[in-house]
């Protein structure tokens, strides 16, 4: 959170439009989500409800949180499109955390 904090607090923040400002978003808080769901569940497991949702909203809060703070800088704007890449980049955390959570429990119950 603090890398995305100092990331979006430069005027300017530009891809050079060889990468998607959105691919960027996306690819962002699909790691912070990552971050998030490793935490609420105490490691790479099985993802439960309840910590999958408190992830997810912390992520996408914060990702709102963060255009919100563009706002006040110098040169930069805020992005409902930035905020569903955002949101995107969540949702795709969840399933990569789903999938290596069954996999490592499967792997765990098949170990001897």
């Amino acid at each position: 959170m603090g890398l995305l904090y100092l990331a979006s607090s430069r005027s300017m923040f530009a891809t050079d439009g060889r990468v998607s400002d959105k691919l960027v978003h996306t690819l962002a808080y699909l790691l912070l989500g990552a971050f998030a769901l490793r935490a609420a569940h105490g490691g790479i497991h099985p993802l439960r409800l309840g910590p999958t949702l408190a992830a997810f909203l912390l992520t996408v809060a914060y990702g709102v949180s963060d255009e919100l703070h563009q706002l006040y800088v110098p040169g930069r704007v805020a992005s409902v499109g930035d905020v569903l890449a955002d949101t995107l980049g969540a949702g795709l955390a969840i399933l990569l955390m789903g999938f290596l959570g069954s996999l490592f429990a499967r792997r765990a119950k098949a170990s001897p």
